[in-house]
């Protein structure tokens, strides 16, 4: 499997674990930071397994699209934790949910990834 391949299966099992939460806060009316721990602890971590192999901070062509896929998916997860609209500013939504942007996330794990290698 390639990178590529792997980073789309990852977005895909993402994506379906967020639908599926959502329909649960939804249905059961989770607190925000109750929606928070669950997006953050499914989908985030889903989206983000095996980043550290794919991710450059210097952002070539293949990297910037998987990097504006994520930060997408983040930005649906602000939606979701803070409960607004699809045309909210992204800068309030985000600073609502109290999410880190995806380039913030993606460079600490590459970090976390070279002292673990390091170590």
């Amino acid at each position: 499997m390639t990178l590529k391949e792997h980073h789309s299966a990852r977005m895909k099992k993402a994506q379906r674990a967020m639908h599926c939460i959502r329909r649960l806060t939804g249905q059961i009316g989770l607190c925000p930071d109750a929606c928070k721990r669950a997006l953050v602890a499914c989908v985030q971590a889903s989206a983000l397994y095996g980043a550290e192999l794919w991710w450059d901070d210097r952002k070539g062509a293949g990297v910037k699209n998987r990097y504006d896929e994520l930060q997408k998916l983040e930005n649906q997860l602000g939606r979701a934790v803070a409960g607004n609209f699809r045309t909210t500013n992204l800068g309030v939504v985000i600073a609502e949910s109290g999410l880190r942007p995806a380039e913030s996330l993606l460079n600490n794990r590459s970090r976390r990834h070279m002292l673990r290698l390091i170590s």
